[in-house]
């Protein structure tokens, strides 16, 4: 079969891609200067921390409290030092279980003489070890006044240890007492022992909430590590987006029926992964829902900025900013850094060429690897040359998930190229249609930018309703939660697509209903009362209302012309459930908030810049010594703080403070340099 691209074509689209290809193309503060930088240096150059959907920062803090989050009651005592004496005969006869002076003369009171005898021998045994602690302690006596039973379960309920109920045989009614958490739920279920808590007692939350703090690791890695360790599937756990795998980055996560205990104790064990950290543990009644949060807050260090570059430039460049704001670009992550790009996929995909839709995916590896390279050229020759799909799975790797999914399904029906597409996780499906669509909107932009600089146009589409407005700037897209940011790697998952304003799943069509119903069109009348900053322009799918102004309405149609596809494309591929293509709004400028930022000198390359926890330690300060720049050359770098709703690319703001590329292949070969230097 002929391939989508010959093998040349994609070695040299790969070296080609850069962010003029992505449509990224203008900036929005021309007075801006050049600051020549490196990004991403080190993995703590660049730190993130989840904002909570009230507007808080997540912070990590490790969780060392053992005994506070132990299951079942008090730790067994441990040796006192000194050997056996009367300090540590205090301390076990304080770790015993019972029941204190004063309520023991009130349960006296309570029990008949015998059932308080027998009692006593029931605690004599469990401290001994004779008693099994899962043995349960009846009174012989029918207890018929309702009133004395019930002090006798307030008395029980008031101590951290013991839990109670009623036996109810016939016309008898006795007491049984037995160890909190002692009991399964199996052994619950056969002795009849309900659980009786008072009306206005609320449930025991069953879920777990954690903060995971990790570096230089995938958010869906950790979460399976985790998983994995504390004995549960990657499926019990939720997130409420992705982050970046180039970072350290702190975010929530919650796991059904989690342990705290084991997690703490895991951590201990020193074969325990180090770059993924767990901690501030809390119980919640609900799990985390994708979109679930606010924003980002990021600390970013720019590092290797040049002499000339004085410290009043390179503020002047950050108080543009401020001011200005930057332009809404979808950030080259969305497109992937392997050979073929994801948006070339939504093409084919869009044009319902299942059979090169397929040849791309399985094409697809990491842009330079050469062994990956002919790995997967082996591959396609068995898939489509041979027909042999048993020897292209024996090809396949750990990290080849969707791959594995496609070559599964044509093994069942060779030639069911659209089944074998179906296959793969909706969500995963949307990416790539997703990511054309974000190729169209970077490319309008940036040439009605190019035409028309900051200007409001007749015709321009804003939205007037400042509560639709939010739900453009905080909506998340299904890739923005999927795609690995920094190898553009895609893990196979099923996550809602879109939430609404209060974070329940809404279909994509609804929700562009809603917003174009608050559409405004701007006139001669009304556009004074507007500036850049209030228009959006269409991220075009089935039916998207395109602006009223023709040259704008003609760029976007022309960019699609170059790849033969018209609004009918969409309409017919939205019948399909294959991905989602009736589009959205997205705002043409967007800001960042409470930015601060300051400038440091530095001499040794690869020391640290930044402390992931600046609210409660201050970031580093380099040591510099002007006597040996002779031999150790002295650098600047810009250290920078900012939030970002979820929906804006923080390496779109950075690009826009330094007019330096955000490519990775860019930033990479700049960090490889300075490190052979």
């Amino acid at each position: 079969m002929e391939s989508a691209f010959s093998e040349q074509q994609q070695k040299q689209a790969a070296r080609d891609f850069g962010e003029a290809q992505a449509g990224i193309e203008e900036y929005l503060s021309p007075g801006n200067v050049t600051i020549q930088c490196a990004i991403k240096h080190r993995f703590s150059d660049f730190i993130v921390n989840e904002i909570d959907e009230h507007g808080q920062v997540v912070w990590f803090a490790p969780e060392r409290d053992l005994q506070k989050w132990k299951r079942g009651g008090p730790e067994e005592p441990k040796p006192v030092e000194g050997g056996a004496g009367e300090e540590q005969k205090e301390a076990v006869e304080e770790a015993k279980i019972g029941l204190d002076e004063q309520q023991m003369e009130e349960l006296k009171k309570l029990l008949s003489e015998e059932d308080f005898t027998k009692f006593n021998d029931y605690l004599e045994g469990i401290n001994e070890g004779a008693i099994e602690k899962t043995t349960l302690f009846t009174c012989e006596e029918n207890i018929e006044d309702k009133g004395r039973r019930s002090a006798i379960h307030v008395l029980f309920k008031a101590t951290p240890v013991f839990e109670t109920d009623t036996l109810m045989e016939k016309e008898s009614r006795r007491i049984r007492v037995f160890l909190k958490n002692s009991l399964s739920q199996n052994k619950r279920r056969k002795l009849n022992i309900i659980n009786r808590k008072p009306a206005d007692e609320k449930e025991q939350p069953q879920y777990l909430q954690v903060v995971i703090q990790k570096t230089n690791v995938d958010t869906m890695q950790a979460v399976h590590y985790i998983a994995k360790r504390i004995k549960k599937y990657g499926k019990h756990f939720q997130i409420a987006g992705n982050k970046d795998k180039r970072g350290i980055t702190t975010q929530r996560a919650t796991v059904i029926r989690g342990n705290p205990e084991s997690l703490i104790r895991f951590q201990r064990a020193r074969d325990w992964d180090n770059k993924i950290k767990v901690g501030s543990f809390e119980w919640v009644k609900e799990p985390l829902r994708l979109g679930q949060l606010s924003g980002n807050r990021f600390s970013v260090a720019l590092r290797f900025i040049p002499k000339e570059i004085s410290a009043e430039e390179i503020a002047g460049n950050v108080e543009r900013l401020k001011a200005n704001g930057f332009i809404n670009y979808f950030g080259m992550q969305r497109f992937g850094t392997y050979n073929v790009r994801t948006h070339e996929i939504g093409k084919e995909n869009l044009h319902q060429n299942w059979i090169r839709v397929i040849h791309l995916i399985l094409s697809q590896h990491p842009d330079g690897d050469d062994f990956q390279a002919q790995r997967k050229k082996h591959m396609l020759k068995y898939v489509f040359d041979d027909r042999n799909i048993e020897e292209a799975i024996k090809l396949l790797e750990k990290r080849d998930r969707l791959e594995k999914t496609v070559l599964l399904a044509l093994r069942r029906a060779p030639d069911a190229y659209y089944n074998a597409f179906q296959m793969i996780a909706r969500n995963t499906r949307t990416i790539y249609v997703h990511a054309y669509q974000s190729f169209v909107w970077n490319r309008a932009v940036s040439e009605r930018i190019r035409r028309y600089g900051n200007k409001v146009l007749v015709g321009d589409l804003v939205l007037d309703d400042p509560n639709m407005a939010k739900i453009i700037d905080e909506a998340p897209n299904a890739d923005d939660l999927i795609i690995e940011q920094a190898g553009g790697e895609i893990e196979e998952i099923d996550m809602p697509e879109e939430l609404d304003e209060d974070g329940a799943v809404q279909p994509l069509k609804d929700r562009k209903q809603n917003i174009d119903e608050h559409l405004v069109v701007v006139t001669e009348e009304n556009i004074h009362k507007y500036t850049l900053n209030d228009v959006v322009m269409p991220i075009v799918g089935y039916k998207t209302r395109m602006p009223e102004n023709g040259e704008l309405k003609k760029i976007i149609m022309d960019i699609m012309a170059e790849d033969k596809i018209t609004p009918e494309v969409f309409e017919r591929h939205i019948l399909l459930d294959s991905s989602s293509a009736w589009g959205s709004y997205r705002k043409v400028v967007t800001f960042a908030c409470d930015i601060e930022y300051d400038v440091v000198e530095f001499q040794n390359l690869n020391e640290d810049l930044l402390t992931p926890n600046y609210r409660t330690e201050p970031d580093p300060k380099p040591t510099v010594d002007a006597s040996t720049e002779a031999d150790r050359p002295i650098y600047k770098a810009l250290r920078l703080k900012f939030s970002l709703k979820q929906s804006s690319y923080a390496t779109m703001l950075l690009r826009e403070v330094t007019r330096m590329s955000s490519a990775y292949n860019v930033q990479s070969a700049m960090s490889r340099d300075m490190n052979a230097a």
